[in-house]
């Protein structure tokens, strides 16, 4: 089961796991696995556990590199789950074959037969028999391999397993006697539950058969007969088995319906440099610059930048060439830096291994900046840039100028990726290869965007050098895979293909370039490849070959396989995550502190945490803490104890100048108090006692200053008894010091109930001063304002608007700061404390009123001729947008105003005549200006007498009526013109006569006289022949206007456009003839809807208009209906109703009636000829005479039209 991917923990605990499994609650045993490395032995440590009763989980910040794989686990049951118990119903499953993968052997020759694999389906009522699929034993015998050939390996590719098909597993339910029409779902595992509650909002104990439903993990459930529920599983792609193309183990993921799986990345450049791309192929690459070696191609994710130098400038540059012979002009290039940009960040480190981030260089130690950790560690020749959020590892080692970009699978692969290291989608055929070297070089980057032409200098490493090739055999000796070859790094093959770094070794030797370089590579990539897959191994290699040394610096040692020792860790103990394959050491008696290396003895002492230093055994109190004590164990390791105290009771000081503090000798940690005198003190102030009372110290002697009390004194009591008026009386308190005498009034009259007039206020006034006795009187306000509303009342009594009845337009009084509403509610006034007028006739000082609108009105109006009207209705604040009298909008938006007694047209309209007028002003209002529009009724003309189309009369088409003497058309009979003189006659040429005789061309022997008519004729002449009628299925009455009802229900829109389509219009009843004769026609109408007329609002005018251009009048039959639009229909009845123009009706159309003429023709023709015998002689040698015809007269003859006899011509 892996119930989850890691992001970046991985918990695979049980009861996470049963929101998508269905197992036993107790299981008996366990076993867990890296999902990406099955054959992987599996351990627990720091940050990972596995256990029987709670499941697997990955902590991963507590894991190396704070990176946790993708585990699962499978755990053993003794009782058999529900869903494996047979149902009523069996389904028999199809055999299930698996084809277990390729075997893939190397020298020296073995043989190897894979364990065979069984498939058995669940038990079901009838059992299909377990399918056993046993792979034979595949034997491959490779030839033995010398020094001079290296052996061959054989990869084999992945292979696909072909998915199971489609499943279908019954659920069981209950045996009975019965065939139920129901499921139980008792049985349903806990997804499937869910899923009904999803569905039906409730939790069933059944479902009725043929339901069918899906849960979350793709699994389709469906209710058959007999209460069978059939479970269907999906259809999944193949996925890979075996291992990816780069020889890594692909991840296995599971997406709730089927298992897929992706393959990581990694590309490795080291040397000269050799690079293995992505997908595990092999190129080498030459160039001077900074070049791409991958980065994300649908986004700016990441990039990796490399920069090659001429490997003679690096400081390990004995490392690479021994005994060279080439001159100061051969060039082979290292990669001496490495940079990584993320998320807006620069991350570089260069051939000193010096980090710099974002430009500004770094010490030891890890950082994080931007979602990237960037490692340094002293004496570590690695510097690590891990992007956590995305997997993407980027190691650069100034041991062999090794360069590792490694990418776990994820989403990357999606994302797209390019650079030299290759295209990362587990397919080497479009990556750099070593027959490709093309695809590899500067040009190809250059034209690719990889580099820049400044950046990237191809160049041409010196050829084999003869006095280097007879020592390539020690390449086979360490890197071949034939282990009779090699012992030492034999362990590594497992993890690591040694053929690609074998022969980068031979290149390199060949060209009198140290093995050492790829030897390296291959062990740090073992180092590495290992420990990611729990197996770390590590290799003292260089013990073989010495040659091969680090070049520490002289206060360092050359170590393999080790931990830095630190004062913290003097033993230099270290788990496998922490070691160092080769790195630079503190020489013996000397460990690393504080990033140097310092004598053992200087580490036999504890730090404080004032920065002393503390012998061992010796103890200290820190800082700040008086009551912890801590001890000094051993180097660097001390322990703090807490010291715990008796409780003590603080006393509470009382009295001035009495304060608690310690006592002498306290202990800091246990301190005691005591109350003490605060010397000086400021002591208090002598009390003023009462009438009688003297103040008296009475301080006690434990007192710290003095206390005083009032204490009564009789010699200080008042002898004398007052002398009380005519409206008083004395009176006597008893106190218990001295008598206190006072005269009080008892004869003042109480206060009077006033009212005073508005404007003015009550005050209270002195009467009878003797007694200090009061009355009340009114006084004008010394402050107020004086409001009346007449702004209001005066417009409406100017429109002649009568006022309500309780409006007052009395004058208010109001005071500073009240406010009130006015003008019915629309204003909110206050009066200020602004004085505008002093000593006022009313007295006292008048203040300024400051009325604000209680509504903002939007005074603007939308459309042309238009204008804002205030409100006239007492308590509506806003007016509204009225149309202007008198006023024109134009075609093109712009007004046209017309003056009082102005007669005048509306644009667009020949027989709508306005007048502009004004009307009488009511009482004690203003006159009024009104405009007032009415079409020009045209009268029916009487028919034109039917000579009036024949010779020589003509009719003539004319307009009158309306503003402009445009509205009418007309006609009328008028003699024709005398036509122009008709100019036909004879015309002529001369030329021989020829003449075809049986195929023969005949001629005349001499030249005669061709002849033909030509002229101008006068032009037709058309002849009515019917009188005017309506087509089939139209009306008409009057013989004016023909009718149809359309009984296709359409919008307004819709009905208008199908009428133009039928040559008309939508039907015009503008006046009491047309309304009669519409009732005549819905007579014959059985439908129950109302029907479109041509009647709409116009907008401009808010007018209703037919589409014949006459406006609706007060005798217009509207119906009773409640207006609900701005188009018109008819009901069945024949009255008018306003109706919503995108609704669907029939409708009525209207269009004139049809004649059919005959036209006549005058043509220029021949009227007499002669005739004249002419000699003709053909090729033959026949001859003989031809009578041919000369035309001596020609005239204008008529007769009917060959084409046309007649048409119709719609009115």
């Amino acid at each position: 089961m892996n119930g989850w991917s890691p992001n970046p923990n991985d918990d695979e605990r049980f009861y996470e796991l049963r929101m998508k499994f269905d197992f036993c609650a107790e299981p008996s045993a366990i076993m867990c696995r890296d999902a990406n490395a099955p054959g992987v032995p599996f351990t627990t440590g720091p940050g990972l556990t596995c256990d029987v009763t709670d499941g697997l989980y990955c902590q991963a910040d507590l894991r190396p590199y704070s990176l946790c794989k993708d585990y699962e686990l499978k755990v053993k049951c003794c009782v058999l789950p529900p869903h494996c118990v047979t149902t009523l119903r069996p389904t028999t499953r199809p055999p299930t074959t698996t084809t277990p993968p390729p075997t893939t052997t190397t020298a020296p020759p073995t043989t190897t037969t894979p364990p065979p694999t069984t498939t058995t389906a669940p038990p079901t009522t009838t059992t299909a028999p377990p399918t056993t699929t046993t792979a034979p034993p595949t034997t491959t015998t490779a030839p033995p391999t010398t020094t001079t050939a290296p052996p061959t390996t054989t990869t084999a590719p992945p292979t696909t397993t072909t998915p199971q098909p489609t499943t279908t597993t019954p659920v069981p339910t209950t045996t009975t006697s019965y065939c139920p029409d129901v499921c139980s779902v008792a049985t349903l595992p806990p997804l499937a539950i869910i899923a009904l509650f999803k569905i039906l909002g409730y939790y069933p104990t059944e479902i009725p058969v043929g339901m069918t439903f899906t849960v979350e993990n793709c699994k389709t459930y469906t209710c058959t007969d007999c209460g069978v529920i059939i479970v269907d599983n999906p259809e999944c792609p193949p996925i890979i088995s075996g291992l990816c193309a780069n020889g890594k183990v692909p991840l296995y993921f599971s997406d709730g319906c089927c298992v897929h799986y992706a393959c990581g990345c990694e590309c490795i450049g080291w040397g000269d440099p050799h690079y293995m791309g992505m997908d595990g192929g092999y190129f080498p690459f030459q160039g001077l610059g900074d070049f791409i070696l991958s980065q994300s191609t649908a986004d700016d994710l990441f990039r990796v930048i490399a920069t090659n130098v001429d490997c003679a400038e690096l400081p390990n540059a004995n490392f690479f060439y021994h005994n060279s012979p080439y001159g100061p002009n051969d060039i082979v290039t290292c990669t001496a830096a490495i940079t990584l940009e993320h998320g807006g960040h620069t991350f570089r480190v260069d051939r000193y291994l010096q980090v710099f981030i974002d430009g500004a260089p770094t010490g030891y130690g890890t950082f994080n900046v931007g979602g990237v950790k960037a490692i340094r560690q002293f004496g570590n020749p690695n510097v690590v840039f891990y992007i956590e959020a995305h997997g993407i590892f980027v190691q650069f080692s100034n041991l062999g100028y090794k360069v590792t970009i490694r990418i776990e699978p994820g989403d990357l692969a999606a994302y797209g990726i390019e650079g030299l290291c290759g295209t990362c989608n587990n397919n080497q055929s479009d990556d750099c290869l070593e027959i490709n070297p093309e695809e590899c070089a500067c040009e190809y980057l250059i034209e690719n965007g990889l580099a820049t032409i400044e950046d990237c200098i191809e160049t041409s490493p010196p050829p084999p050098n003869e006095n280097c090739t007879d020592l390539v055999d020690v390449c086979d000796e360490y890197l071949s895979a034939n282990p009779t070859l090699n012992s030492l790094l034999e362990e590594c093959f497992k993890f690591v293909d040694p053929e690609s770094f074998r022969r980068a070794c031979r290149y390199d030797v060949a060209h009198c370039i140290s093995e050492c370089e790829s030897i390296e590579a291959f062990v740090t990539t073992c180092f590495e490849e290992s420990r990611r897959q729990d197996e770390p191994i590590c290799i003292d290699w260089r013990i073989e070959l010495p040659h091969c040394s680090l070049n520490c610096s002289e206060s360092l040692i050359e170590k393999s396989c080790a931990c830095e020792r630190t004062c913290e860790n003097p033993e230099g103990y270290c788990d496998d995550e922490d070691m160092i394959q080769d790195g630079c050491f503190c020489p013996d008696g000397f460990v690393l502190d504080n990033d140097q290396c310092v004598p053992e003895a200087d580490c036999l002492h504890c730090v404080d945490d004032q920065g002393n230093i503390v012998p061992i055994n010796s103890t200290w109190v820190p800082g700040g803490d008086s009551c912890q004590i801590c001890t000094c164990r051993g180097p660097n390791y001390f322990t703090c104890e807490h010291v715990y105290c008796e409780p003590v009771e603080q006393p509470v000081c009382e009295g001035y100048c009495k304060v608690m503090r310690n006592v002498a000798n306290f202990d800091p940690c246990c301190p005691e108090y005591e109350c003490v005198c605060d010397i000086p003190c400021e002591h208090p102030d002598v009390p003023v006692c009462g009438y009688g009372y003297v103040p008296i110290n009475v301080q006690d002697p434990d007192d710290c200053a003095p206390d005083y009390d009032c204490v009564c004194d009789v010699s200080t009591c008042d002898p004398n008894i007052p002398e009380c008026n005519q409206f008083e009386e004395l009176t006597i308190t008893e106190t218990d010091c001295c008598n206190i005498y006072s005269c009080v009034c008892v004869d003042c009259p109480p206060l009077p109930d006033i009212t005073c007039e508005d404007g003015y206020e009550i005050i209270e006034v002195p009467f009878n001063f003797g007694c200090n006795c009061t009355t009340l009187e009114c006084e004008p306000l010394p402050d107020y304002c004086i409001y009346i509303d007449t702004d209001f009342v005066d417009y409406l009594n100017s429109l002649g608007i009568p006022l309500p009845d309780d409006v007052s337009t009395e004058q208010t009084f109001y005071l500073p700061g009240d406010t009130w509403n006015a003008a019915f509610e629309c204003l909110v006034c206050e009066c200020l404390e602004t004085v505008v007028e002093e000593n006022h006739s009313h007295g006292g000082s008048l203040h300024e009123i400051e009325c604000q609108p209680t509504q903002i009105c939007d005074e603007s109006c939308p459309l042309p001729c238009m204008e804002y009207q205030p409100s006239t209705i007492p308590g509506q604040c806003c007016g509204m947008c009225v149309r202007v009298p008198c006023c024109v909008v134009n075609p093109d938006g712009s007004e046209t105003f017309h003056q009082v007694n102005e007669t005048y047209g509306l644009p667009d309209d020949n027989c709508t005549v306005c007048q502009c007028y004004e009307m009488p002003a009511p009482p004690f209002g203003m006159p009024m200006v009104m405009d007032r529009c009415e079409p020009h009724i045209c009268i029916p003309q009487d028919e034109i007498p039917y000579f009036c189309y024949h010779e020589p009369y003509s009719i003539e088409t004319y307009y009158e009526g309306g503003p402009e003497g445009l509205c009418c058309e007309r006609q009328r009979c008028t003699i024709r013109a005398s036509p122009a003189e008709e100019v036909c006659q004879p015309h002529n040429f001369t030329d021989k006569l020829h003449y075809d005789e049986e195929g023969y061309d005949c001629e005349s022997e001499e030249e005669v006289l061709h002849t033909y008519c030509e002229g101008q004729c006068t032009s037709q002449a058309t002849v009515h022949t019917t009188e005017p009628f309506c087509p089939e299925g139209w009306h008409s009455e009057d013989g004016i206007s023909c009718y149809k009802i359309i009984h296709e229900e359409r919008d307004y829109l819709g009905a208008k456009d199908k009428c133009d389509e039928l040559g008309g219009r939508l039907a015009s009843f503008s006046n009491d003839e047309k309304e009669a004769y519409l009732r005549e026609l819905l007579a014959n109408y059985t439908g129950t809807m109302d029907l479109w007329v041509g009647l709409v609002l116009d907008h401009s005018t808010y007018y209703w208009t037919w589409t014949d251009g006459m406006e609706t009048d007060l005798d217009t039959d509207w119906s009773t209906n409640p207006p609900m639009g701005d188009c018109g229909a008819t009901t069945p009845s024949g009255y008018f109703d306003k109706k919503f123009c995108d609704g669907a009706m029939p409708f009525i159309c209207e269009r004139a009636p049809s004649t059919i003429v005959r036209d006549l023709c005058r043509c220029c023709t021949v009227s007499q000829y002669e005739e004249q015998h002419v000699a003709m002689t053909c090729a033959t040698g026949h001859s003989f005479y031809f009578t041919h015809r000369i035309i001596t007269d020609c005239i204008c003859e008529e007769h009917f039209c060959e084409d046309e006899d007649y048409h119709v011509i719609e009115g």
